[in-house]
């Protein structure tokens, strides 16, 4: 547990700064007319998107992205867990996460594309932490 403490505040760490990341690094690198977060808010919502709604979209769509991993990925480690057990199954998921997601969102997460793939990779290991509450029991 005290490895998921920091986990979790690395985590939360992160998603904290993405704000200010993909305002300075990924929106002055978009054509703000072909934006697919804003299209896909305008899909939701019928509403035109501004200029300025473009950080909060592709937050929100990196979200939804990370959570919808974090939310099937576990059943896919629930069988890990039977072979490897769930310490080396939530170790492997964590060191995937931090050692790959991380690093190829601060390097390579400068276009628009990059940044949801990265989201995909980090809700491996967000699936970790959901891992944990679901074998809790055990």
């Amino acid at each position: 547990m005290l490895a998921h403490t920091f986990t979790w505040i690395a985590f939360q760490s992160m998603f904290v700064c993405q704000d200010f990341f993909i305002d300075k690094q990924i929106v002055p690198n978009l054509d703000l007319s072909n934006v697919f977060a804003n299209k896909f808010a305008e899909f939701l919502t019928s509403t035109t998107q501004s200029k300025d709604a473009t950080t909060g979209n592709i937050v929100s769509l990196g979200f939804l992205i990370l959570n919808a991993v974090g939310a099937v990925f576990p059943f896919v480690l629930s069988f890990d867990c039977k072979k490897l057990g769930r310490v080396k199954t939530y170790t492997f998921a964590l060191a995937f996460s931090w050692r790959l997601d991380i690093f190829y969102i601060a390097f390579l997460g400068k276009y628009e594309a990059n940044f949801y793939l990265g989201m995909f990779l980090t809700g491996i290991g967000w699936s970790a932490c959901d891992l944990n509450s679901i074998f809790n029991n055990d």
